[in-house]
């Protein structure tokens, strides 16, 4: 078991396992339990770090037409379910559930300027 230490007198009560930390004395803390003790402030005894770190997020956003494309499936895929609450009463998909649908967001400005882009391309075919 990894051994961790705090500044300050503290017990964690979790996943039926307890632990109890003395003011700067090392205490063995089990696997489950070092993510609570590191949330706590607690430090590993040998300098390691008690989380492993969380890679950055690579997404990057769609632009142009990759975007306009994405965005135009999003729309289709509302308009055939035709479920309750996917459009507003004037006739917009619904921020809410589009940016539900995507990594990226989507803003006010873009969803009507896509949504008549849309309906202009539905009315051509």
């Amino acid at each position: 078991m990894p051994k961790m230490v705090l500044n300050r007198n503290h017990t964690i009560r979790a996943l039926g396992r307890d632990v109890q930390f003395v003011k700067n004395v090392p205490v063995d803390v089990h696997p489950e339990l070092v993510p609570l003790a590191a949330g706590a402030g607690a430090m590993m005894v040998d300098g390691s770090p008690a989380i492993a770190e969380v890679p950055e997020n690579t997404y990057v956003a769609p632009e142009g037409d990759a975007r306009k494309k994405t965005v135009f499936a999003a729309f289709e895929k509302l308009v055939l379910r035709k479920q309750r609450g996917d459009f507003t009463a004037s006739g917009f998909p619904d921020l809410r559930v589009l940016n539900g649908m995507f990594e990226f967001r989507v803003d006010r400005k873009e969803l009507e300027a896509t949504w008549d882009a849309y309906q202009r391309s539905k009315d051509e075919e």
